[in-house]
């Protein structure tokens, strides 16, 4: 227990006065000493001084006012101390607060600065995109106008009906102007919400083969191998067939078209838990490793051109749309010069009979959309003027 003052004499029973005091400051160092003695000599009152604090020595006889005036100053002395010492105590926990929430505060400042720094750099990114978006598709609308308004021009001049040499190409730039716009307006459907999709369950391995077989065609006039590594007894998947179709192009089409002659794909499909996971894996230009977290993006291009390749940059963020609102996952491996491997999963059906859903079927040039991303499009490739699903089958 803590006491503000201790009064004792210089001679007592078994110890002195200035020992007891100076034993006692050691364990209560606050408690005020007062000596009342006539015979303490010179060293004794030394001690006590020095060595437990003294607050007085009154020499005997004493003054019985004098000494209740001393006693008052103790405890004065005691309390004013006690009460500095609190508030020194509340100062010093307010500061150390102080400097934590000051500490708090440079930190929150530091995060904000940077949070605003990096989506200072994100908006000129995207704003970067944006234009070379714009210009692409200003570029992929401008391209097979002159196919289709030359023909016509001079077919209306000279009074004559179309060639077949001058309809194929016009039939080809129509069909590519459509794909285009379409793309354009299933973004628009994504971004506003109004896309709805009739998930059943298809046959993994049926549809597959059937995607095989229509590709294999446009993949050998481009003097690359097209592989199927199906596992077996992998259960149907649980999605909207034109999605499933849109997605599946997209990969191929862009495989085929970053692939150089001689040059390898394999259309993989493993059974991952409740999921089937689709890849394509081929042996093309590859991606270059800073582009890799940005091919999902919107309007990003991350793959170099092959022989004059271009696409329009719909095609990889409308997969990634499609599968997340199949509530699949999307993802992608790369390596520069040695090839890509994209993949998607969807959540398999909950009985494994399927109903078979054909593959789209591959145009006669090569079908697909460069590997670009917005976040929300729908990725037509050519394949998908010829889809089932789009003729309602």
């Amino acid at each position: 227990p803590e006491f503000p003052v201790l009064i004792a004499d210089q001679i007592m029973p078994g110890i002195r006065g200035d020992e007891l005091l100076i034993a006692v400051h050691k364990k209560y160092p606050r408690t005020r000493s007062i000596l009342l003695t006539g015979q303490a000599d010179a060293d004794a009152v030394g001690n006590a001084v020095n060595e437990a604090r003294l607050f007085r020595y009154m020499a005997k006889p004493w003054d019985i006012a004098d000494l209740n005036l001393t006693i008052s100053e103790a405890l004065r002395s005691f309390y004013q101390d006690k009460t500095l010492l609190e508030q020194n105590l509340e100062l010093e926990a307010t500061r150390r607060e102080l400097e934590r929430l000051n500490r708090s505060l440079e930190e929150e400042v530091e995060r904000k600065t940077a949070a605003l720094r990096t989506a200072n750099e994100e908006l000129r990114r995207a704003d970067r995109q944006k234009t070379a978006f714009f210009q692409n598709v200003s570029h992929e609308l401008r391209t097979p106008l002159p196919l289709l308004r030359g023909p016509l021009e001079m077919a209306l001049r000279d009074e004559r009906p179309l060639t077949t040499a001058e309809v194929g190409p016009m039939t080809t730039s129509s069909r590519r102007l459509s794909r285009l716009v379409d793309q354009l307006l299933d973004l628009q459907k994504v971004e506003a919400g109004r896309l709805r999709l009739q998930p059943r369950g298809i046959a993994v391995a049926t549809y597959l083969n059937d995607v095989i077989d229509t590709y294999r065609p446009s993949s050998r006039r481009r003097e690359v191998e097209l592989a199927a590594d199906i596992a077996p007894d992998l259960p149907a998947v649980h999605v909207d067939p034109e999605a499933l179709d849109k997605s599946i192009a997209n990969y191929l089409g862009n495989a085929i078209k970053f692939t150089p002659a001689g040059g390898r794909i394999t259309l993989r499909a493993t059974s991952r838990e409740a999921a089937v996971r689709f890849e394509v894996e081929d042996t093309g230009v590859g991606i270059a490793p800073e582009h890799l977290p940005h091919v999902f993006e919107r309007f990003g291009r991350s793959a170099p051109a092959l022989n004059g390749q271009q696409g329009s940059g719909l095609g990889l963020a409308l997969v990634k749309e499609l599968v997340e609102l199949s509530a699949g996952a999307v993802g992608v491996r790369s390596q520069p010069g040695r090839g890509s491997s994209f993949w998607f999963e969807l959540p398999a059906a909950e009985t494994t009979d399927g109903e078979a859903h054909s593959a789209p079927q591959a145009p006669e040039d090569a079908p697909a959309t460069a590997v670009q991303p917005p976040s929300s499009q729908v990725a037509f490739v050519e394949a998908m003027e010829h889809s089932p699903a789009r003729r309602g089958e």
